[in-house]
């Protein structure tokens, strides 16, 4: 997998990280769960959210390191949301989770489905 620096808009140069055997990792990033990367992980989680709450909580949380409030909502309605919905269509994110989060409030986040262990492979 590449690793993305959002602020500056490139991939982080390539390098190999080890880990122990028993170690572990946890990834977040944009649309893990397709199809060719799914077999990387153990264990799934899909964060669930509304596509009309995106832009202003994306706004709140990035507009630090953006031009502005309004100019980052634009970037989610623009870019973000349009992705997000092949993503959603195309790779169906949700039928491999082992876990869907409910986020639409963040202070109260909600387990809508869950199973404690995958099943072995």
């Amino acid at each position: 997998m590449r690793f993305f620096d959002q602020r500056n808009q490139n991939p982080f140069p390539d390098e190999v990280r080890s880990v122990s055997d028993d170690a572990v990792v946890i990834a977040d990033g944009a649309c893990p769960l397709r199809p060719e990367l799914r077999d990387f992980f153990d264990f799934r989680i899909f964060v669930d959210i509304d596509f009309d709450l995106v832009p202003a909580r994306g706004a709140g949380r990035d507009a630090a390191w953006r031009e502005s409030e309004q100019a980052t909502a634009e970037h989610y309605c623009d870019y973000y949301i349009p992705a997000e919905r092949i993503y959603d269509t195309e790779a169906d994110p949700r039928s491999p989770a082992d876990v869907i989060v409910d986020n639409r409030n963040p202070a109260h986040p909600v387990l809508r489905q869950g199973r404690t262990r995958r099943a072995a492979t």
